[in-house]
């Protein structure tokens, strides 16, 4: 069995009422939402939003909050505030671009005081909504230039990029494996690479697996954003309750690839309990992993050597799941 480390969105931990509500207390900090998620059994990283969860703790006493509790930091997930919704890199603007480089770089720099490795970028507004509002491009070549730029200056550091087909614009720059593994070979830096969100790829009508194989086959697979969802919106529903298959061929192909970072989950619970859903999503995570062992990889590589549908069929579903 693999000794798998753990972290979640630590947006997933809503306010908690008696919280929130209480007198002389209106606000529901980062600190708060630490204490809820390390509740959950399993969680071993936390993995904060830049600059959403530093508004009011320096990176150090985050760091040192999650160690209380046993856990480590595994990387920052780099955003941007509304002051950037004509677009952050692409803005037309050279000083809104240099605003968002700055953000960057101060995002990665909060990373790295906290032991992290990784800092994910998902550009939340470089994209377009309407014909001709975009200068393809110029705005491409801005996109490539500042991803080049920001891993260069942090050679210790790994960039990874975050694709989206869509939400909120109708059309991001970086939108699909495609586009991803191109814009991070433009830039030619060895510490550039990409983050997969499985239900980003569901959206998108790519196959999760085939994703995988594409960044790792070119050693450009950084991290995971593991959920689930219908295709259309970026649900984050629970870790194999909708595509159950595709997330067992995806952690296959994660182990076939011998990934090793941190496992993230990148769920939304609107109406579950959080610290329960982290539980489950851990306890599934596991259980798949273990099925795929139990099966074997042997096994299972020369399964997908025959391409036989229904063999698959066969042994997955009828041997497997329904047995």
């Amino acid at each position: 069995m693999n000794n798998w480390t753990y972290a979640a969105r630590l947006e997933s931990f809503p306010d908690v009422p008696e919280k929130v509500f209480e007198k002389g207390n209106p606000s529901y900090t980062t600190f708060d939402k630490i204490d809820r998620m390390a509740q959950a059994k399993g969680v071993t990283h936390i993995e904060p939003n830049y600059p959403y969860h530093f508004y009011e703790n320096t990176p150090e006493e985050i760091r040192d909050h999650a160690k209380g509790y046993g856990l480590d930091v595994s990387g920052v997930g780099l955003r941007f505030v509304e002051e950037f919704t004509g677009g952050e890199l692409t803005h037309h603007c050279s000083q809104k671009r240099e605003m968002a480089m700055r953000n960057l770089q101060d995002g990665i720099d909060a990373c790295r005081r906290m032991g992290g490795t990784t800092a994910t970028i998902w550009s939340t507004y470089d994209g377009f909504d309407y014909p001709f509002q975009a200068d393809y491009g110029r705005m491409w070549k801005y996109l490539v230039q500042c991803y080049a730029e920001v891993a260069r200056s942090n050679p210790d550091m790994k960039i990874s990029l975050e694709y989206k087909p869509y939400e909120p614009r109708q059309f991001y720059f970086i939108n699909d494996i495609g586009t991803t593994l191109l814009a991070v070979l433009e830039a030619d830096c060895d510490n550039l690479g990409i983050t997969l969100d499985f239900a980003h790829m569901l959206m998108k009508k790519e196959n999760p697996a085939y994703s995988l194989a594409l960044a790792a086959e070119r050693g450009k697979l950084f991290g995971f954003h593991l959920n689930d969802g219908y295709g259309s919106h970026d649900d984050g529903l629970l870790l194999g309750s909708v595509s159950l298959l595709q997330t067992l061929e995806f952690i296959y192909y994660m182990k076939r690839y011998e990934y090793n970072g941190v496992i993230f989950f990148d769920t939304f619970p609107l109406r579950e309990d959080p610290v329960k859903e982290l539980e489950l999503n851990i306890r599934v995570f596991n259980r798949i992993s273990d099925w795929i062992d139990n099966i074997g990889m042997e096994r299972l590589a020369d399964l997908v050597a025959q391409q036989d549908a229904l063999k698959v069929q066969e042994m997955l579903v009828l041997e497997g799941l329904l047995k």
